[in-house]
């Protein structure tokens, strides 16, 4: 802000008929200083970690964290986050009193574990400890359903049947030895699930795939 500098001239009653003197004019180093403006700091990106098909990589140049091993998942994200996460069992969705895993979970992202299976995870928030989570193609939650298939992304569920799929796939990666549920006599494929609410991005999962009825 230009600061102002005002002279104050007091004339006194009993010198009548002489003239104020002349407000003294700033010096130009003071105009000068006080006319430059403050250089405004330039913002600092977030790191941004990728979520691929195999896993996350990691944003300073490490080895990441890979699917296949869970407990490398859950180091990888409380390191992220910086703090340890909540941990619960997965119930046996059929009621049968027996569990199926492990859940890791932290505020905004959840790792679960399934023996023999690796992990898998969901995350629903775009920023996770500082770090901004995204797929290889950019799309992270918040991103609209428009910038999501101009990255490639296709339906693969219209969860409430109106017409829109609420459930997007993106990114895609054959598995051999896989056959395809959803095309068959394809080879099955792993991608990324994209949970939209409307049209903006809400969740993001992986892996999925179109090969295993679990």
């Amino acid at each position: 802000m230009k600061s102002r500098i005002t002279a104050v001239v007091v004339a006194s009653l009993l010198l009548t008929g002489c003239a104020a003197p002349p407000s003294p004019s700033p010096s130009p180093t003071a105009a000068s200083a006080a006319s430059t403006p403050s250089p405004t700091p330039t913002p600092t990106a977030a790191p941004v970690v990728v979520m691929t098909l195999d896993g996350f990589a990691d944003p300073t140049g490490g080895t990441g964290a890979s699917f296949e091993r869970c407990e490398e998942v859950v180091t990888f994200v409380g390191g992220l986050v910086g703090a340890a996460p909540v941990v619960t069992d997965i119930e046996d969705p059929w009621g049968n009193g027996t569990s199926w895993g492990t859940r890791y979970e932290w505020d905004g992202v959840a790792v679960s574990d399934f023996p023999e299976m690796g992990a898998s995870v969901w995350v629903r928030s775009a920023f996770v400890g500082g770090h901004r989570l995204e797929t290889a193609e950019g799309i992270a939650v918040g991103s609209t359903r428009a910038e999501a298939v101009a990255a490639g992304a296709w339906d693969i569920w219209d969860e409430d049947g109106d017409g829109t799929a609420e459930h997007l796939g993106i990114g895609s990666q054959e598995v051999p030895g896989t056959t395809s549920l959803s095309n068959p006599g394809a080879v099955g494929v792993e991608f990324v699930v994209l949970v939209l609410d409307g049209d903006v991005v809400t969740e993001l999962q992986a892996p999925a795939n179109d090969f295993s009825d679990i």
